[in-house]
Formats: C-alpha cells, structure tokens, sequence
C-alpha cells in the first residue's frame, strides 16, 4: 500500500525492488500513479502490479495524493 497523504510529503520517494515474488501496490483513496501518460484509476481501485519476479520501481510524492514513477525495471501493469 502506498503511504497516505497524511504521512507523505512532497518530495518523498517509495521503492520496491522485486526479488522472489510478484507484487501488486495498491492506492489509497483518492491516491494515483503516473507513468508517462499513463496514470492509475484514481482511488482504491488504483494499483500498479509486477509482470515479473524482479521488477522494481521508484516513485516519487508530487503533490497531494499524485505518484509519479520515476524509475522502474521491467513490464509494470496499471491498474
């Protein structure tokens, strides 16, 4: 799960670095990620999941509940 709005400041970053297990981040409400022009659907529907076992990404806090990627290894899947 992303960290909320409440613990979060512009700025900040989050990463996974895959190893062993596929993986799946979820959003909190009103929460998304953006990759390019690609961006999340907005709130807990919202995720971003692995295609592979060692997919990573870095994800930088842009403004209030905005996500943007600013690094990744591998095929991410938007959600």
């Amino acid at each position: 799960m992303l960290p909320t709005s409440a613990s979060s400041t512009i700025g900040d970053t989050f990463q996974i670095v895959g190893y062993g297990n596929l993986w799946t981040l979820q959003q909190n409400a009103l929460q998304s990620i953006t990759l390019g022009r690609s961006t999340s659907t907005v709130g807990i529907l919202g995720s971003l999941t692995a295609t592979h076992i060692r997919d990573t990404v870095e994800l930088l806090y842009v403004a209030v509940d905005e996500w943007q990627i600013i690094d990744s290894i591998g095929n991410l899947t938007i959600a």
